[in-house]
């Protein structure tokens, strides 16, 4: 995730590239894509992400060196580089953050573990900031002086603001959609698996050993769901109240156990296939 915070310092360009190299992202996000389309959409749009990063720390640090020529010299030239390059900020910031925007909301609509009334709050507040930045974009590429530029820069704090705490709403539920996709995924199969190591012949029982491993894992299955109600509890209060998510200790360590149970039922579904191929299911009678 980008730090907006450390966004609100004007930047210059040792090297200026032209404003229209800021032009935000124009794909479209509502419509239903395959699969395989928002696959590859996602990569690319993690390269895109990637190269205006660079553009953007390129930015911040040649201002830097022209913060301390103004301060030095204080000339109407290092002022209207100054202006210049806090305008060039501008648009980049835009354009960085936009195009972030619009990677959380591929990605989200990918997750298919997600809870859909979740999800879809979440991708509506996504959509209304990257409108918000398409408005803040096209009035910073408007402004001519130093006041106007300025302005600009104040009015991008609360978009800012506000995308910092989505983003950290949004990682949080792509998170534990994961896990839940797993869990999901667990549940189909393991009444697969209980079939396969329970087979048996006319004169065969299920041996004592494969009845309770078939219980430990179904208590630890029964576990990991207590574990990810819990979780969602806690996403479903944070998203509603439209507090921090992603990133906060309570959150993490809450992960962290159904990520740690997930683990343990997917090692006990190896131990049960393991003991039915060495051993099988069944005992004499």
């Amino acid at each position: 995730m980008i730090t907006v915070g450390l966004l609100a310092t004007p930047i210059f360009a040792q090297t200026s590239p032209p404003e229209n190299s800021f032009e935000l992202n124009a794909l479209k996000t509502d419509f239903v894509w395959p699969k395989e389309d928002l696959t590859a959409e996602i990569l690319k749009q993690r390269t895109i992400f990637r190269d205006q990063l660079e553009q953007y720390r390129q930015q911040e640090k040649n201002f830097l060196i022209a913060q301390d020529q103004y301060r030095t010299h204080e000339t109407l030239d290092s002022i209207e580089q100054a202006v210049q390059a806090t305008k060039r900020m501008l648009l980049s910031r835009d354009q960085l953050l936009h195009t972030y925007l619009t990677l959380l909301q591929l990605r989200l609509m990918a997750a298919e573990g997600a809870e859909l009334s979740l999800k879809d709050i979440e991708l509506k507040k996504l959509e209304t900031l990257r409108e918000q930045l398409k408005v803040h974009h096209a009035a910073a590429s408007g402004q001519l002086d130093r006041p106007a530029v300025n302005k600009s820069a104040d009015e991008f704090l609360p978009i800012g603001q506000e995308a910092q705490l989505t983003a950290s709403q949004t990682l949080g539920l792509l998170a534990v959609s994961k896990l839940q996709e797993i869990d999901d995924k667990a549940g189909v199969l393991f009444p697969d698996i209980a079939t396969e190591v329970t087979a048996t012949t006319a004169d065969q029982v299920v041996s004592p050993q494969t009845t309770r491993s078939l219980r430990e894992t179904s208590r630890a299955m029964g576990t990991n769901k207590t574990a990810l109600d819990k979780v969602w509890e806690k996403v479903n209060q944070r998203i509603q109240d439209n507090s921090e998510l992603s990133g906060q200790t309570d959150f993490a360590q809450d992960l962290e156990t159904a990520y740690t149970g997930l683990t343990k039922t997917l090692g006990y579904f190896l131990e049960l296939l393991k003991l039915f191929r060495t051993s099988g299911a069944a005992a004499a009678t």
